[in-house]
């Protein structure tokens, strides 16, 4: 079961991140937004920088949002 699907199913994730850098795979699709946002503020929690969650929640939120909607095409790309 992936990440995603797990955090569908109601599970909490135990996001850990290092000191300097933090990365999560996400899916291509619309649920993956809302994992991101977890993963964001987990990651400033562990970082003790919630001061900053808000702005880079919405931030990210974006990032995302904008990467679903137009970073993916449906028709086959010809080489």
């Amino acid at each position: 079961m992936t990440a995603l699907a797990q955090l569908a199913a109601g599970a909490v994730q135990d996001w850990t991140a290092a000191a300097e850098f933090a990365a999560c795979t996400l899916e291509a699709e619309p649920r993956s937004i809302g994992a991101a946002r977890q993963f964001t503020r987990s990651t400033l929690d562990c970082w003790d920088r919630t001061d900053l969650a808000d702005a880079i929640e919405v931030a990210v939120s974006e990032m995302v949002t904008n990467a679903l909607r137009h970073g993916l095409s449906l028709a086959p790309v010809e080489p």
